[in-house]
């Protein structure tokens, strides 16, 4: 059983583009790809070029990441 990680902080923190680069070991261009396949968090919009990540959906992403790296979660 894999425990799902918590920010400390219950107010949604916002992650600019560096930010999660530097959390997920990916680089813009892997980044922008995995969300085109629908396999990376979406970013919200903070204006007309600014965008920004819900460090909770980022978080998940990597305890997926972890959990399918290991086998967990997979049918018997």
């Amino acid at each position: 059983m894999s425990a799902t990680r918590v920010p400390l902080n219950p107010v949604p923190r916002l992650l600019r583009r560096r930010e999660v680069e530097r959390m997920t070991s990916l680089s813009r261009s892997s980044i922008y790809a995995r969300m085109s396949l629908g396999k990376f968090p979406r970013p919200i919009h903070l204006g007309e070029q600014t965008v920004a990540w819900l460090e909770a959906e980022i978080l998940g992403w990597i305890d997926e990441q972890i959990a399918a790296s290991r086998g967990e979660g997979r049918a018997a």
